[in-house]
């Protein structure tokens, strides 16, 4: 097995409707289902509106910037606008961009049956939750935009990619705690040139299985 391979970089692809390393020659023991697919694609979406948040906040913070510097720093109204509007800006930047970036090498993970990449997946996106539970409540379309403090368009963009990510970051929650998805990444690899040991690893499956009907 190649370093990479030990890290976790493995080459996976489809062969004979198995999950496989050509590289180091580990199988998937379980199926892949469709489950997974789904929340990769899913995942792929997240991290290609992430980015696309991020670039709408970077679009917006120039005006954001002015206002910071004006005369509407003078007043209390103006003053609550513009840090709402810093607040958001901001986080919509660095969160847009993290995710989008995290997302990445999870994804490379998730090819193949890997419990350390699903996990971080899910830990990844209950963050992502976490923090977009706490600002999408802002509401940027009232005084901000009423104020000249962030671009007409900025409010509703923001707000929609929030909603999107939301619900996708959602369901593929839901879809990596799927039983099918369990099973396949708990079930993990095994040589693919093993027979003995794929042929014990499926005969465990079946018991299993037949234990729990």
């Amino acid at each position: 097995m190649s370093m990479s391979c030990r890290l976790g970089w493995h080459r996976w692809a489809t062969s004979d409707g198995r999950i496989v390393c050509p590289r180091c020659r580990g199988a998937a023991v379980a199926p892949r289902p469709i489950q997974v697919g789904v929340a990769a694609g899913l995942l792929v979406g997240i991290a290609v509106v992430s980015g696309l948040r991020a670039v709408a906040a970077l679009s917006a913070r120039p005006l954001v910037d002015e206002a910071a510097a004006g005369p509407l720093m003078r007043d209390t109204a103006g003053r609550a606008a513009v840090f709402d509007a810093l607040d958001v800006t901001a986080y919509s930047t660095v969160a847009g961009f993290g995710l989008a970036a995290v997302l990445v090498p999870v994804l490379i993970g998730l090819r193949g049956p890997l419990s350390g990449a699903r996990w971080t997946a899910l830990g990844v996106l209950f963050v992502s939750l976490l923090g977009q539970v706490l600002f999408i409540s802002t509401d940027l379309a009232d005084g901000p935009m009423r104020l000249g403090v962030v671009p007409g368009w900025y409010p509703l963009t923001q707000q929609a990619f929030e909603t999107v990510l939301l619900l996708a970051s959602a369901a593929v929650v839901v879809l990596l705690f799927h039983g099918a998805s369990r099973e396949y990444f708990e079930e993990g690899v095994v040589n693919v040139d093993a027979d003995d040991a794929m042929e014990r690893a499926l005969e465990s499956i079946r018991r299993r299985r037949a234990a729990e009907r």
